[in-house]
């Protein structure tokens, strides 16, 4: 395997744990009632991105191929569409989305991670087809 492949894997692993971390904490400060993130038919929607980021994780350990793809696809594509609407109503409307200490909207970093996950899934995916 290539430094680029290993790379490239390991901060994929790094995106999606950093992720799921930051979905659990928002769904910890939920569970507890310090803080509440938005719900979508009565499920908070923070336990939805933190099983699209959970299901991202899977789709690592599982080996390359078809079941990877079917565990990763849908679970970006869950995590991303949220993220992309909470953004969009974040800067539509204004707190929307759980935030940082710093005050921050959580959504914008789910975003951009669901963006660099994306692309480093793309670059994994490739480099071990070359090496292969």
């Amino acid at each position: 395997m290539s430094v680029l492949h290993n790379a490239s894997r390991v901060i994929l692993w790094l995106l999606i744990i950093g992720g799921l971390w930051g979905a659990l904490r928002v769904s910890y400060t939920t569970i507890i009632g310090t803080a509440r993130c938005p719900d979508f038919a009565s499920i908070p929607i923070c336990y939805l991105v933190g099983i699209g980021y959970l299901s991202m994780l899977a789709a690592q350990v599982a080996s390359p191929g078809k079941l990877e793809n079917y565990l990763f696809y849908p679970a970006w594509t869950l995590v991303f569409v949220i993220a992309a609407l909470g953004t969009g109503f974040e800067v539509a409307n204004g707190n929307v989305c759980p935030r940082n200490s710093s005050g921050v909207p959580l959504c914008y970093f789910s975003f951009i991670l669901c963006v660099a996950i994306f692309l480093f899934y793309l670059l994994t995916s490739n480099t071990r087809r070359l090496n292969s």
